[in-house]
């Protein structure tokens, strides 16, 4: 059995003659098989042969280095912010900055990157069957899209793409990158070490300006926003469209009813409102 074969790859190993009859189909099973279009190209059945199928060879997170480069201005601030024991202006708001930038880190960037490695194909939403993916993005997107086109005139492709403006916002994440990388250069030159003496302890200090202070929380907030609201866009964006989706077929069950349906609705089991819409366009 040749190895680089589709066949190949199953690895059989047998007297095929002791299968006897069995292994003949028949003249109309062979005419469909023949007849059957193909659903694979070329370049796809040679995949299928040489097997160890890697979907990162096909499909790409467009946001991953700029999402890099955020991670690392965000660590950074993050590290330096740890360090300073004293503030001599707006202790509260640098404290505030310090649990801003460890959520930063922790979570919000975590899960953008898990966002938008589901929806541009990498990888696979698992667990709430609302969470989207590109396969699950492409399939609802498209249901969507002929039932607004039908309902608002949509003649675009908004209702696929609308579940992915996560992959979309490139310019804006290396904005704030910039932005915060600039801060962290700023915070680094107003810190100044101490040591007593007598006890050992060493105290970092920052004066850095209570105006300065003030831009290093509102730069988080700022970046840390820009990915929470597109996620969780994306996200709702989804769920409604499953909801929509679910609502239609609910919707197209009750006009297609027929002579015994239309019996039991209007002697039964149907409400006033649904009798009244019945008769209705």
């Amino acid at each position: 059995m040749a190895a680089n074969t589709v066949l190949g790859r199953l690895h059989y190993d047998f007297d095929t003659t002791k299968f006897g009859d069995a292994i003949n189909l028949s003249a109309n099973s062979k005419a469909t098989l023949n007849n059957a279009p193909s659903d694979l190209k070329n370049w796809q059945k040679q995949a299928l042969a040489n097997g160890n199928i890697v979907i990162s060879d096909y499909y790409k997170d467009p946001t991953a280095n700029v999402i890099a480069l955020l991670k690392t201005q965000v660590d950074s601030m993050k590290s330096v912010i740890n360090t300073v024991t004293v503030w001599d202006n707006n202790s509260a708001v640098a404290q505030s900055a310090n649990t801003l930038y460890n959520t930063f880190a922790n979570s919000t960037i975590v899960y953008f990157k898990k966002h938008t490695s589901n929806i541009s194909g990498l990888t696979i939403s698992t667990g709430n069957p609302q969470t989207p993916d590109y396969n699950k993005v492409m399939a609802i997107g498209r249901s969507i899209l002929v039932i607004t086109n039908k309902t608002d005139n949509v003649a675009n492709a908004l209702p696929v793409l609308a579940c992915m403006t996560s992959l979309y916002v490139n310019t804006e994440i290396s904005l704030n990158t910039a932005i915060i990388a600039a801060d962290v250069i700023t915070l680094q030159n107003s810190l100044s070490i101490t040591s007593d003496p007598d006890t050992f302890v060493t105290t970092v200090s920052s004066n850095l300006s209570s105006v300065g202070v003030d831009a290093l929380y509102s730069h988080a907030l700022t970046a840390n926003n820009l990915l929470w609201t597109r996620r969780t866009h994306d996200c709702d964006y989804y769920a409604e469209s499953c909801n929509i989706l679910s609502d239609y077929s609910t919707l197209t069950r009750l006009s297609h009813v027929g002579n015994t349906q239309t019996y039991l609705i209007n002697t039964m089991v149907g409400t006033d409102l649904y009798k009244e819409k019945l008769v209705s366009d």
